[in-house]
């Protein structure tokens, strides 16, 4: 089944895009409201807070942007990294959304690289040079500040300054505050944005890079394009518990992380594990390992393997082998672009035939995948359901005990 979906079937099951902020912040989640609203209607400023529909929301770089010049400007004691280490972590982060970008859903007008997300070549310039892009590591200047109203509170966010209606592209920048700085009064480690050979830069770059490719705030707590991610990064970078996870949007998880319940509900969740998988008597750990399709990751075939173990660095048995392949899907969230009427980006006929101002860009699915199992102990077989989410780190498998579905993952 192919990635690329007839627009019928957005204009039949499309949800709302949910109105969240292009800007961010490592923050309480407080946003300033009124002065940025103001700003985003007067020189297509755009950034956390207020929401002004249309444009607020485009992506800044589409495919006849395909090469987008930046550059990084590094205050007077704003961070102990040098400027090549802030250059590779942020290539790190472009290679990350063009990969995730590659398994985007996106509509059939999009097909044949019509019009490419995240895809484009960033070209590091002097920024004497006035790049489509800065980087900047220090405070926002005085005219910034009065456009953003309060950023004391923000640790880093993404603000465009302009946007050209024409040719449909923005131009801004994404300010990283200074190391010595309190985020809604937690302080911050002195070393805040090399912690962890950078791990809390490149997760931070890589959330403000998304609000650049037009993906605004969404998703849980911990997700990689929710409203507090800079936040809990920086948090768990004070307190030592960053950790280098298996980071994913557009694509599905590929499992690998050993669960050794304890506590409240422990017994109740290992009953149902040695139930459904016919487990030893002395497992303590279960860990699920997925295999996508290359060619088609989301609609394609997923192999999954499920592994026991007796503690959490014991060796590990495999008790059970499931194909998997698409039950349903739908669209949780889809994202649009405002075509503004004096664009030149799209022909007249092609704007016409898709219903302007919106357009729609990409989705982001709920996808369910069936298959089934035989157990290790006798030729029982069991059926087997999982839930991928794109945009969400957690998945669900479902299987059936005594005429029951059963969620045991």
């Amino acid at each position: 089944m192919s990635k690329y979906l007839d627009a019928a079937l957005y204009k039949l099951l499309a949800i709302t895009a949910v109105l969240a902020t292009l800007g961010c912040g490592a923050s309480s989640g407080k946003a300033p409201a009124s002065p940025v609203t103001k700003a985003q209607s007067d020189g297509g400023w755009s950034s956390g807070g207020g929401e002004l529909l249309k444009d607020s929301h485009n992506p800044w770089f589409l495919k006849k942007r395909e090469k987008v010049s930046y550059c990084i400007r590094v205050e007077s004691g704003a961070t102990n990294l040098s400027e090549i280490e802030i250059q590779k972590t942020f290539e790190a982060a472009t290679k990350f959304w063009r990969s995730e970008f590659s398994a985007a859903i996106l509509p059939d007008y999009l097909e044949n690289d019509r019009v490419t997300l995240g895809k484009q070549d960033f070209v590091r310039v002097s920024c004497a040079a006035d790049p489509a892009l800065e980087i900047r590591f220090g405070p926002l200047t005085l005219g910034e500040a009065r456009k953003l109203g309060s950023s004391s509170e923000y640790a880093a966010i993404t603000l465009r300054t302009s946007y050209d209606r024409q040719k449909l592209v923005g131009k801004g920048l994404i300010v990283f505050t200074p190391q010595m700085h309190d985020v809604n009064g937690l302080a911050m480690p002195v070393d805040l944005w090399s912690h962890q050979s950078s791990l809390s830069l490149y997760l931070a770059m890589v959330h403000e890079l998304g609000h650049v490719y037009g993906i605004p705030h969404l998703g849980n707590r911990g997700e990689l394009m929710s409203e507090s991610f800079v936040e809990d990064v920086l948090r768990s970078a004070r307190e030592n518990s960053l950790m280098k996870e298996d980071r994913h949007f557009f694509t599905f998880t590929k499992g690998g992380q050993r669960r050794c319940p304890e506590g409240l509900g422990a017994e109740i969740l290992k009953s149902r594990w040695k139930e459904a998988f016919n487990l030893s008597a002395d497992f303590a750990c279960l860990r699920f390992q997925f295999a996508h399709e290359a060619s088609n990751e989301i609609l394609g075939r997923s192999l999954l393997k499920v592994f026991e173990s007796a503690s959490p660095t014991a060796r590990e048995d495999l008790v059970a082998t499931a194909e998997l392949s698409l039950s349903s899907y739908f669209p949780y969230f889809t994202n649009q672009m405002w075509i503004t009427p004096e664009q030149e980006f799209f022909p007249f006929e092609e704007r016409s035939q898709y219903q302007p101002p919106y357009l729609f860009l990409f989705g982001l699915y709920s996808v369910s995948k069936t298959g089934s199992f035989e157990l290790r102990r006798d030729a029982q077989k069991r059926a087997l359901r999982v839930l991928f989410t794109q945009g969400a780190y957690n998945y669900s498998v479902e299987t059936v005990i005594d005429n029951q579905i059963v969620s045991i993952f």
